[in-house]
């Protein structure tokens, strides 16, 4: 910053000597300069300070009239800067945002387009899933296992639903959820991905009592 301060005291001091109109045009280019640079503008008052240490008690009386063009041409110079790169910043910001808005709508209609596919693609599962669940000579043991075929796949059609919704932007509802049967159908959909030797128990009525207390 330092160099800064010198070229203003140096303009100054020439424009006060001469007068000439052209000094004050770089000193509307310094000001520009010191936004450039992210002078802070409580920094200024430094530059006339340090400027004025640089005459003679004798020649004051002759430069003080003549002071106040030079630093208003800085400070008019340094606020319409400022001011072009904070509009510029929030041009940019605003840009920006648009983009990510483009962004979340292009990928919500992805998802829709995608959750559409998947939901025809559970539909036939679950519909052979029934149908053959419909059929005679299955064992307990198969019945069980279509069983959570088939609440697997009402939960990803639940999911599917939450997808859709968010692609449309609509406001989810809450509902109740009955913690008993969730916590059940978890266990078991969990069972089959668990390495052997390990085991899931819960204990309802334990939980039932946590609740209600």
């Amino acid at each position: 910053m330092d160099i800064f301060i010198k070229t203003y005291a140096e303009l100054l001091t020439s424009y006060c000597q001469t007068r000439d109109d052209a000094l004050l045009i770089e000193l509307n280019e310094l000001g520009k300069l010191l936004v450039q640079n992210q002078i802070p503008p409580e920094e200024i008052a430094n530059f006339q300070h340090y400027a004025l240490e640089q005459f003679s008690p004798e020649m004051l009386p002759a430069i003080l009239p003549h002071i106040t063009d030079p630093l208003a041409e800085v400070l008019m110079a340094y606020g319409l800067s400022f001011r072009a790169a904070i509009e510029q910043r929030y041009a940019a910001l605003l840009e920006e945002r648009l983009r990510q808005n483009e962004r979340l709508e292009a990928l919500g209609t992805l998802a829709a387009g995608i959750a559409h596919d998947f939901n025809t693609i559970l539909g036939v599962i679950m519909g052979f899933t029934e149908m053959t669940l419909d059929s005679a000579g299955l064992t307990s043991f198969d019945r069980a296992n279509l069983d959570q075929v088939l609440i697997a796949a009402q939960r990803a059609r639940d999911l599917i639903i939450k997808i859709l919704s968010f692609a449309r932007k609509e406001q989810a509802q809450p509902k109740p959820v009955a913690l008993d049967v969730a916590l059940i159908e978890s266990c078991a959909l969990l069972k089959p991905s668990l390495p052997p030797g390990i085991k899931i128990s819960h204990n309802l009525l334990q939980l039932e009592s946590t609740a209600n207390a």
